[in-house]
């Protein structure tokens, strides 16, 4: 029998990766080769620390793959020799490496979808918390998503270099602040993407509300009552609702403005052009930032009437009963505009109260009456006549006006044809003219 009578040559490392000694290493996992005694087991060490072994093959070449990626700087290899008797060679010379990893560029964050594949502008505001998050990257990178600090998920660059991700996690209501961290095979991170916001809301606005039209003009200002009468053809309309949403204030169907709801929940909005001389039916419509609508508000509606100086005054040359501001036997008086008229016009059907006004034309503002105290049921055709010595009011939307016991009539300004609506609550909103030609008697109490 023969035995082995001789340690096994020094075994020898001639490359790690593309790198020979002194050389900058760009692989974080290398192959290293070398040569050693045929048959012989190859142990490979960097600096003190076992890497693995290998077998040298019939013409004595070695080689070794990492499975463990590298840490980039300053790396020592060696390598010794291991015959079949695990007699052990002398140590290779030692092969020195600087391992310097490769950049990884930092990933975009370009866009975010909605579940319609319709983009969303940063910084803006949708309902869709499954939204779509897209980028550009370098090919093959794996792209790391973050939400401020939490982890969203990853996806990974396509030949093109795009990518897009989908939260699997519903975000919640409130701001988000996404960036983008891409890292490469070896486990290379890159910096930090663009930061992209967005405000994810799912809320629906409460029914917006109109509390007031403020008058700034003339001798007599403040709010308007509903139904009415101004002479500011640019009033101030404020309200109410969720501080941070929008309202947006239509006349009918015409857009006058949109504000933002203040931190007190408070809006207002002014005109930008003069409101015509006529009725306006006010709504409101509140929406969050991400574009819900609530319930339109109750109709607001007033008139604007700027060819007249509203004082609300007329003479009272009779006074049967007494009531209010004014005594019996006064033959003068002030009436003003929120003063209600119960009896009738003209004709002196009141049983118990009458009373005779010769109404300044031109000189005083709106007065208003409640529709049921005037008008009786034998009487319900009266303010449907032109005739010289009553009122006149012409129903253009051919509404039947009998028995609508809430409806305002306006009485005031120059003689003309008067339209009529209904207001939220159904009740029918005429505006009357006197005619000047003729002393109308208005009884009243």
């Amino acid at each position: 029998m023969a035995f082995q009578t001789r340690d096994p040559s020094q075994a020898i490392i001639t490359s790690v990766g593309s790198a020979l000694n002194g050389d900058v290493l760009f692989d974080t996992l290398p192959v290293i080769r070398g040569t050693a005694d045929a048959g012989n087991v190859v142990e490979i060490y960097d600096g003190v620390r076992f890497l693995g072994t290998t077998v040298a093959a019939a013409d004595g070449v070695w080689s070794f793959t990492l499975v463990i990626p590298l840490k980039a700087g300053l790396h020592k290899f060696a390598s010794i020799g291991v015959d079949s008797e695990n007699n052990r060679g002398a140590s290779s010379e030692l092969l020195s490496v600087v391992l310097s990893l490769p950049v990884v560029p930092a990933p975009s964050i370009t866009g975010f979808l909605d579940h319609a594949g319709l983009s969303i502008v940063f910084d803006s505001a949708t309902t869709d918390s499954h939204l779509q998050v897209t980028g550009t990257g370098r090919p093959a990178d794996v792209i790391t998503v973050f939400d401020g600090a939490h982890l969203i998920g990853s996806a990974v660059t396509d030949s093109a270099g795009a990518w897009s991700l989908t939260p699997a996690v519903a975000l919640t209501d409130g701001t988000h602040d996404f960036h983008a961290v891409a890292s490469n095979a070896a486990g290379s991170q890159s910096a930090q993407s663009n930061h992209a916001g967005i405000s994810i809301d799912t809320s629906t606005p409460g029914r917006a509300i109109i509390n007031a039209v403020t008058d700034n003009v003339g001798p007599i200002q403040g709010p308007v009552d509903r139904g009415g009468l101004t002479d500011d053809a640019l009033p101030i309309i404020s309200g109410t609702g969720k501080a941070g949403n929008i309202i947006t204030l239509y006349d009918q169907t015409t857009l006058l403005g949109t504000a933002h709801i203040d931190a007190n929940g408070i809006w207002s909005i002014q005109p930008a052009n003069s409101l015509a001389p006529s009725v306006h039916a006010l709504t409101a419509i509140e929406s969050t930032k991400a574009g819900t609508q609530g319930t339109p508000s109750a109709i607001f509606i007033f008139f604007v009437d700027t060819a007249h100086v509203l004082s609300a005054q007329a003479s009272v040359l009779h006074d049967v009963a007494p009531d209010g501001p004014l005594d019996s036997g006064h033959t003068s008086g002030t009436v003003s505009s929120h003063h209600v008229f119960d009896t009738a016009l003209g004709l002196k059907l009141a049983t118990t109260k009458s009373s005779i006004v010769d109404p300044e034309i031109g000189q005083h503002g709106a007065l208003k009456l409640s529709l049921a105290d005037v008008l009786p049921p034998a009487e319900s055709g009266l303010f449907q006549r032109a005739e010289p010595d009553q009122v006149r009011a012409l129903d253009k939307s051919s509404l039947h006006i009998e028995g609508l016991d809430e409806a305002q009539w306006r009485l005031g300004g120059m003689p003309k044809d008067c339209g009529a609506m209904r207001d939220d609550n159904g009740h029918l909103v005429v505006q009357v003219d006197l005619l000047p030609q003729s002393g109308v008697d208005i009884v009243f109490h």
